[in-house]
């Protein structure tokens, strides 16, 4: 085997097959002849193609990243986000996957991943500051959606350990969401004044007082 090519020799017996070395027409079904073939079958490496479809997989875990940052700021801050705003930091996400399968047919996968991931980041990162009212919250979220990135770069790069690498960033993407969220009360939807369990209290205003 070479650059050039390789060269194969089989040496195949009758005793190994269903049917003799000659048969009459008629004689052999042709399931047994498919039963018997043989050959070289090459191995396709994962082409530009296959890793888009590969990342497509990961889709819903970067639309639900955003999300999840919005909604733990709406909690901690008590400013509240539209679903419209929701709506539109999915479609920037979503045509992260877009661009890279448009991009990677004039450039290298490699450069239309950095490319993609940045223009994608850089987005959502300014939507966000407008959205949060603060460039610190922006920047949060542009640090998980750059970290989320990198996780799915090197799981598709990843021939072997594919499978390996996204159920362990999977489990720590979990682990820190509910290590994030362990002391939000959700029946008040907000943080905990301490960590003894107590609920927060919402003052009640003056007027509401003297009806009740």
């Amino acid at each position: 085997m070479g650059e050039e090519g390789f060269d194969a020799d089989w040496y195949v017996l009758s005793l190994n097959r269903g049917y003799g070395q000659r048969w009459l027409r008629g004689d052999v079904e042709g399931y047994a002849l498919l039963d018997s073939i043989f050959g070289v079958e090459l191995m396709i490496p994962v082409d530009t193609y296959l890793k888009s479809l590969r990342s497509v997989k990961y889709g819903i875990l970067f639309v639900l990243l955003p999300f999840l940052i919005f909604f733990l700021f709406e909690v901690a801050s008590g400013r509240k986000v539209h679903p419209f705003q929701y709506l539109l930091v999915g479609l920037a996400v979503c045509l992260f996957y877009l661009l890279l399968v448009s991009v990677s047919e004039h450039l290298s996968f490699d450069w239309t991943y950095l490319l993609s991931s940045m223009v994608t980041i850089a987005l959502v990162t300014f939507y966000s500051s407008a959205v949060l009212a603060a460039w610190r919250r922006a920047w949060v979220m542009s640090l998980v959606l750059g970290a989320g990135y990198l996780f799915l770069y090197a799981a598709l790069n990843s021939e072997d350990y594919a499978l390996l690498i996204g159920s362990l960033g999977l489990f720590m993407i979990l682990a820190g969401v509910m290590v994030l969220t362990r002391r939000i009360d959700w029946y008040s939807a907000g943080p905990r004044r301490n960590g003894t369990g107590e609920r927060n209290t919402v003052p009640i205003p003056a007027s509401q007082e003297t009806n009740t």
